[in-house]
């Protein structure tokens, strides 16, 4: 399959042909040809198969076809908002006054707000930040025609369950919602049913499972042992290093 062989507006097209896309991913080519007509989708697909254009495909070709709705996509942080704004803004550079925002923290609420002004077709948020804009009431969800989570199961494992239910209570019921997950373990599944009706259900290669050219190990340490231990893994290591931690003092 190509792209040229789905039913997409030619807005979206010309967008494809300017980004280099002729072939979908396997993602792609399962999940466009079900969004665009309306279903609500759980989609297992890990990270790098393609899931952005997998969903922000179908999204824009709705709203296209929909002149007066609009499309919120979550996500749980700012990088990964800022990687979806971008290509979001390359699919839909050939489609006049197709207005994008981005909130996320971090950065300027005055910005923000005068980006909201112009009543964006689509917004790309991050959960919290969201939540400020809902509560300062500087935006309304009642025309999102469209819900996109990504990375479902990183919004977890942040902590963002109790965002995500209120946010829910802003949005219509009646609307289409794509859910994107690269694990499924039972508290996704059951997040996913609060947020969808009658999904279709795509699984994209191992779900559950750590990606295969990456070596995984776990060292159970102490409070007081741990930057020892730290020190010694360091100390042993070649390259370059990428330490996750939990607070800024930390």
């Amino acid at each position: 399959m190509k792209f040229q062989d789905l039913s997409l507006p030619e807005e979206i097209h010309k967008a494809l042909v300017s980004m280099d896309f002729s072939t979908p991913t396997e993602i792609q080519e399962k999940a466009i040809p079900l969004a665009i007509t309306g279903k609500d989708i759980i989609a297992g697909a890990q990270t790098g198969t393609g899931k952005t254009a997998a969903f922000g495909i179908p999204v824009l070709a709705n709203l296209i076809e929909n002149p007066q709705s609009s499309a919120l996509i979550l996500a749980p942080t700012r990088e990964l908002a800022a990687q979806i704004l971008d290509v979001i803004r390359k699919l839909s550079s050939h489609t006049p006054h197709m207005t994008v925002s981005m909130l996320i923290g971090g950065a300027s609420m005055q910005g923000q707000i005068r980006s909201l002004k112009k009543v964006p077709r689509v917004i790309v948020a991050t959960p919290g930040r969201l939540m400020d804009h809902l509560q300062q009431k500087n935006l309304t969800l009642k025309n999102i025609s469209q819900l996109v989570l990504d990375e479902a199961d990183r919004m977890m494992d942040m902590g963002f369950a109790p965002q995500l239910e209120r946010i829910l209570a802003y949005l219509p019921k009646e609307r289409q919602t794509l859910f994107f997950s690269a694990t499924i373990p039972p508290n996704i599944e059951k997040l996913a049913q609060k947020y969808v009706t009658n999904p279709v259900r795509l699984i994209v290669g191992p779900i559950n499972q750590k990606v295969e050219k990456i070596e995984q190990e776990v060292r159970e340490v102490s409070n007081q042992t741990k930057n020892d231990i730290l020190m010694d893994e360091l100390n042993a290591s070649q390259g370059s290093v990428l330490i996750f931690t939990r607070t800024k003092s930390r």
